[in-house]
């Protein structure tokens, strides 16, 4: 939703909050169509917040604080940013099994 819609509200579900997991989609579309740019964005923007302020269903728009269930497994995409090597900030590698 648009900022300038007045119906926007930045802690509000599905108003204005960020969700981790629609980021992922957005983002691995964003790089599938060459935006490597753009998606690395997405991605290190949600991961840095994450750490940040925690895993959480949803965040606040402007503070980036957690809203809704705390600790909720499908925002752990933010790992899985990482491992598909969205992120440009944040790398993670998986170290083969010995």
């Amino acid at each position: 939703m648009d900022r300038k819609d007045k119906r926007w509200v930045a802690n509000s579900y599905w108003r204005g909050d960020v969700w981790p997991a629609p980021n992922y989609q957005v983002a691995c579309g964003f790089a599938r169509l060459g935006y490597r740019q753009i998606a690395a964005d997405i991605a290190d923007k949600t991961i840095a917040n994450a750490l940040k302020n925690g895993i959480s269903e949803h965040y606040d728009s402007i503070t980036g604080k957690p809203l809704g269930v705390p600790n909720l497994g499908m925002t752990c995409t933010v790992i899985t940013m990482m491992l598909d090597g969205l992120s440009k900030q944040f790398q993670l590698k998986v170290k083969p099994a010995p």
